[in-house]
């Protein structure tokens, strides 16, 4: 029995060489080759391990047994967690690379690309597509303040997931999809604004950038996906507009820091434990008239007991009668009269909505909602 289960834990890591063959490069660097369909894939020797180091610059083609074959694409996890590894230049006849393929290289500041590449390109040592219409990678090395060039329309798949060091990165008004886990454990970013036009925000897109402090989300974006936010330990701010109708599960869950969150009238479903580990919150407005059920974990314990749910004008009611929300134990109304206002001035430019929820432009005149409070302009 032992045995078995000796040799099923050793398939499930992987075999013990996993690749066919290997190569010394011109540099005197070895590179480990898989033979996929008559053509030579890049891999790792073994998986999580210190394959490669320094600078690697992969060759066009490589001879084995006498055979000669071209390297047409680098594969799943190739150079996954390589953290001594500085820069990747890759040839003119790579036209695929796998997923997480520089995921956890944290000295990696530079891919490279052949110019006669019909596939791939790089930009100040980021890779792009070809077209330049996607943004590939963006090594884990790189640091401070990154800008997306315009004409960028997609962000891929974990095109920034690591980048520890990246502080700031501006994504331009040409992006139209971002996606899954792309910024996810960039924990040295502090503040993202998404543009309009961006309709979803996918997948632990931004899970665990525990620096983040503010999130705004333009007018346009009508999805927060599942876990979009989790563990966002540090967000205090995160500005919601009218066009968003959904929230999924986990999509702000444990953003211990949030202390006020404002749901738009447009919201038609919120996922389970979307605010689960809120620990912070004290107010939740919401501006749904058309009102349907939460789960029981979309809102932790204490939120139910500690924090006021302010619903619209006559629907306490409804609120008090429908699953979960009737687990808050303090619900208000929101009166069309101030209670409570802080004054800001006509001329200031903030992002703001009505009282049905809908994202207003400045300025605008009477009773709005600032970061989840009732402000009076005059």
């Amino acid at each position: 029995m032992l045995t078995l289960v000796a040799i099923f834990l050793f398939a499930a890591v992987g075999k013990a060489e996993a690749y066919d063959f290997s190569a010394e490069n011109d540099d005197g660097v070895t590179i480990y080759y898989n033979i996929v369909d008559g053509n030579a894939e890049v891999t790792y020797k073994y998986r999580f391990s210190q394959n490669y180091s320094g600078e690697v610059s992969i060759p066009s083609s490589v001879t084995y047994k006498g055979a000669t074959y071209s390297i047409t694409s680098i594969g799943d996890y190739a150079f996954q967690f390589c953290s001594n590894l500085t820069s990747v230049t890759i040839p003119s006849s790579v036209t695929s690379i796998g997923n997480q393929t520089f995921v956890g290289c944290s000295s990696l500041t530079s891919i490279n690309v052949a110019s006669s590449n019909k596939a791939y390109c790089s930009q100040d040592g980021v890779l792009f597509s070809k077209d330049k219409t996607t943004i590939v990678c963006c090594p884990n090395g790189k640091t401070g303040i990154y800008t997306i060039p315009e004409g960028v329309t997609s962000i891929g798949e974990a095109a920034f997931v690591g980048c520890h060091s990246l502080t700031s990165v501006t994504i331009p008004n040409s992006v139209m999809s971002i996606g899954k886990e792309a910024f996810s454990g960039c924990n040295g970013l502090s503040t993202v604004c998404i543009p309009s036009s961006v309709t979803i925000i996918g997948t632990r897109t931004f899970f665990e950038c525990s620096s983040l402090t503010s999130v705004t989300i333009s007018e346009g974006v009508t999805s927060i996906g599942d876990m979009a936010f989790q563990s966002c330990s540090s967000l205090t701010s995160v500005t919601i507009p009218g066009s968003v109708t959904s929230f999924g599960d986990y999509a702000f869950a444990s953003c211990s820091s949030l202390t006020s969150v404002t749901i738009p009238g447009s919201v038609t479903s919120i996922g389970s434990s979307a605010f689960e580990g809120c620990s912070s919150l004290t107010s939740v407005y919401s501006y749904i008239t058309d009102l349907f059920f939460i789960y029981k974990y979309t809102f932790s314990s204490e939120t139910y007991s500690d924090a006021i749910l302010y619903v619209p004008k006559g629907m306490k009611e409804t609120y008090a009668s429908t699953d979960y929300w009737n687990n808050f134990t303090k619900i208000e109304e929101m009166s069309d009269a101030p209670t409570s206002i802080s004054s800001a001035e006509t001329q200031t430019e903030t992002k703001a909505y009505n009282l049905r929820g809908i994202q207003v432009k400045s300025p605008q005149r009477g009773i709005v909602i600032k970061d989840g409070k009732k402000v009076l302009r005059k």
